[in-house]
């Protein structure tokens, strides 16, 4: 198995850090927390038994039952509840991939999220992680469910697979000042540290804060765009009638199937026009051209030539960038990990005709380049497919989403 071995650096004072938040899960544990940079980490281990959503997560306490689980499950070492308050419970990654495990508005960090706080971490605890030496649940058939390594070393669970079958881990040993990155294979029991990326926000004219991320260098928001007025102030006509929708050439929004529930998460369906206009977005903010994504596809692994075709391309990139689990997206959200905190949400679409569909199965997103008078160029994102899709002919009369970049 591949082993690398990260120092763990001296910090750096200029690197913000603040000690004393608490976070609480659907059960009412409280955690401590520390906010390191950009990103709010807590300082324990996870020890919730069910998922946000309030749904039980399996306690699997047999050992033959745990090697041969290929569905969410968590123990406690031991199987003993009074490791609970200490060190955490023990999950599988199934559980982990589920996009739910963490508190409302957390996620459990990918890989670069552990490699960027490698770097300032110290073994000596002056950051407050509190890495304790929990141990881990065997999850390889040969080691039949045995728990190991209680006070001598730690495991924790990234968001981030390495192949089919094993995934990025971040491990500490009691004895040095070390943190080693490996992959072990999904049913292991690791613990699991939450994490919390969105504190740069930004306001839109209606009042609508927005979360944002910086992904190479580029800002984006995290959310779909829902302003119902430009950022000079003049509204944007909501259009919810069918018959008018299909024959505006105008601009126009709506929310889907016209039902203003869908606007804090989902935001809002607008026409290309609204789009073209060109200030929709917040002051200093645009939407998104068809060469910023294709920026943030080659950041997230596209190579140029796939980043300039059509349809659906590349390999996972689009899977990066979902929403994790199945709360939102139906079965079976292919390759999601939303491995950067741009949680793509699957808010569907109205068509040329006034229909909307897609909910809960696609997220169709407007750029901002127009390919010919009648239409413009988009990108998608599906359930059943983990790549982006590209299309540079979409009819200007769609409802699609809308994200915006910073100038």
């Amino acid at each position: 198995m591949l082993i690398l071995m990260i120092l763990l650096l001296d910090p750096i004072h200029s690197f913000a850090q603040q000690l004393g938040g608490v976070v609480k899960d659907i059960e009412g544990n409280r955690y401590k927390t520390i906010t390191i940079g950009e990103c709010e980490w807590m300082g324990e281990n996870l020890r919730a038994t069910k998922y946000n959503d309030g749904s039980d997560i399996p306690n699997v306490t047999d050992m033959t039952d745990w090697v041969r689980i290929t569905t969410p499950a968590f123990s406690w070492y031991d199987n003993d509840l009074s490791n609970k308050g200490s060190f955490g419970a023990l999950y599988n990654w199934y559980t982990v991939n589920s996009g739910n495990l963490c508190p409302d508005g957390w996620r459990v960090p990918a890989d670069a999220d552990w490699t960027i706080l490698t770097d300032f971490l110290q073994a000596t605890n002056e950051r407050g992680f509190s890495a304790l030496s929990g141990g881990y649940r065997y999850g390889y058939y040969w080691g039949s469910g045995i728990f190991y390594e209680k006070g001598t070393n730690g495991y924790w669970w990234s968001a981030t697979e390495a192949t089919d079958t094993h995934v990025w881990t971040r491990t500490i040993n009691a004895g040095n000042a070390k943190l080693y990155r490996s992959f072990f294979i999904k049913n292991n029991g690791f613990s699991v540290r939450c994490i919390k990326c969105n504190l740069n926000k930004v306001t839109d004219i209606d009042g609508n804060v927005y979360g944002t991320v910086v992904i190479g260098e580029q800002e984006w928001m995290l959310e779909n765009l829902k302003t119902t007025r430009y950022n000079n102030g003049i509204a944007v006509p909501n259009v919810p009638d069918i018959t008018e929708w299909r024959h505006i050439d105008a601009p126009a929004y709506v929310w889907y199937e016209n039902n203003i529930s869908n606007k804090e998460f989902y935001g809002a369906l607008y026409n290309y026009h609204a789009v073209d206009a060109g200030n929709l977005c917040p002051d200093g903010w645009h939407v998104a051209l068809d060469d910023d994504w294709k920026t943030l596809e080659m950041y997230m692994g596209m190579t140029r030539e796939q980043a300039d075709g059509t349809v659906w391309r590349g390999v996972n990139e689009g899977g990066k960038l979902k929403e994790a689990g199945t709360k939102h997206w139906a079965s079976p959200n292919k390759g999601a990990t939303n491995e950067v905190g741009f949680t793509i949400v699957p808010g569907g679409r109205r068509d040329s005709s006034g229909k909307f569909y897609d909910m809960k199965t696609g997220s169709t997103i407007w750029t901002s380049t127009q390919s010919s008078l009648s239409s413009a160029c988009y990108r998608h994102f599906s359930s059943g497919n983990a790549g982006i899709g590209r299309n540079p002919a979409g009819d200007k009369k769609f409802g699609f989403a809308v994200r915006c970049i910073k100038e």
